[in-house]
């Protein structure tokens, strides 16, 4: 079978990857190039550690590249070649007789593009978001790290083969600028089998919001939310606790403004999320516009929500508003404003919230990872008969 080499050099385990990887190591051996941590165990899949080296010399050296690189770029290239990650990289790569490089990330882009073109193969990047403009709300990140990131996409995009995205407004984006075949390949998840349809009682409905407590992604606009809606709402708030200042900044929060009205959980296991989340009402998640891929977000805790068989409340976020819109799944509220997302939500009926978990349910026959991640053998396919 022909063999695609995926470059990680993400130091968390990335669940995108792995759903890919269902599905594409039915039609193709694998190899994955990244940090031990990263590691998981698979079928077809052979894997090459590279070490996470860094000593203070060479976070100084990081830094005054940053500054370097804004007035001379190719200061950039020096750089990121004497990364000894990077370099390591790039030799487990080589040592891989692959018919594709994939990039998972824009660090591991040139090194992609470099052993496809020293190996004859094929490229593609996963970019996921918009890397150039991920923490723009981030005035010192803004500055220096986002032209950084921004030469070594410039430099390699027009190279690849392939650039997917997660948000068909950052997919556009991408194929506005660069003159590469782009496609659209959301977080959707893996479909579950779901429990007996439950009616939402009248007097007592259930919100749930999940995932990773990031200041950044301002969660306590939920929590201020609550008390502009009526008795019949309660949120839950299961948080991996990447912040935890920000986790008890939360709780204060909610027990000063919404007291009884907000529970905390303590996180779950990936494999355990979808079935506690469906013992709920409503997923709501409101992300504030703080950056462009905040703006364009399309989020797996977005996707968990329909898999699940919830209704769904976001604000006018325009890929998950969409979403929403065309599948009858849920409300946008029209503004981020606290006051305006808890009217949203005082307005619903019990009845009008069956007809969205209802329709959820159907459209999760449509927006499922065995659906989107068919993409990729599909794609691999079409790249290998060329």
């Amino acid at each position: 079978m022909p063999r695609i080499c995926i470059i990680n050099f993400a130091s968390y385990y990335d669940w995108r990857m792995a759903r890919e990887l269902v599905h594409i190591t039915k039609h193709y051996d694998v190899t994955i190039v990244g940090f031990r941590e990263i590691y998981e165990q698979g079928e077809s899949i052979e894997w090459k550690f590279i070490e996470r080296k860094s000593t203070f010399f060479s976070r100084l050296w990081d830094r005054a590249i940053t500054f370097i690189g804004r007035v001379f770029p190719p200061a950039y290239d020096v750089w990121f070649w004497r990364r000894q990650r990077y370099r390591d990289g790039l030799a487990a790569a080589l040592a891989v007789d692959a018919d594709a490089y994939q990039a998972n990330d824009w660090a591991a882009l040139p090194v992609a593009v470099e052993a496809a073109k020293r190996k004859q193969a094929k490229v593609v990047y996963d970019a996921h978001e918009y890397w150039t403009l991920e923490a723009e709300n981030q005035p010192m990140w803004k500055l220096f790290f986002s032209p950084l990131i921004r030469h070594f996409e410039k430099r390699n995009i027009p190279r690849v083969n392939a650039l997917i995205s997660v948000s068909p407004p950052i997919v556009e984006r991408y194929g506005r600028e660069y003159p590469v075949r782009t496609m659209l390949i959301t977080n959707a998840p893996e479909l579950i089998s779901l429990p007996t349809f439950s009616p939402t009682a009248s007097n007592r409905i259930r919100l749930i919001n999940h995932g990773s407590a990031v200041r950044d992604r301002h969660l306590e606009r939920m929590i201020e939310a609550m008390p502009y809606t009526d008795e019949r709402f309660t949120l839950d708030l299961i948080l991996l606790p990447i912040e935890p200042d920000y986790i008890e900044e939360l709780k204060a929060l909610a027990q000063r403004i919404a007291p009884n009205r907000v529970t905390f959980h303590q996180p779950l296991p990936k494999s355990e999320i979808l079935a506690r989340v469906s013992e709920y009402d409503m997923g709501i998640f409101i992300i504030p516009p703080v950056s462009y891929n905040y703006h364009n977000a399309l989020p797996n805790r977005f996707f968990d929500f329909i898999a699940a068989g919830l209704a769904v409340c976001v604000g006018p976020s325009p890929a998950m508003k969409a979403i929403v819109e065309q599948y009858g799944v849920g409300i946008a509220a029209p503004t981020f404003d606290a006051k305006d997302i808890g009217a949203a939500l005082n307005v619903l009926t019990s009845e009008q919230i069956d007809q969205m978990k209802l329709a959820s349910r159907e459209a999760s026959k449509h927006l499922n990872a065995q659906i989107e991640n068919k993409k990729w053998a599909a794609l691999y396919g079409e790249l290998f008969r060329n």
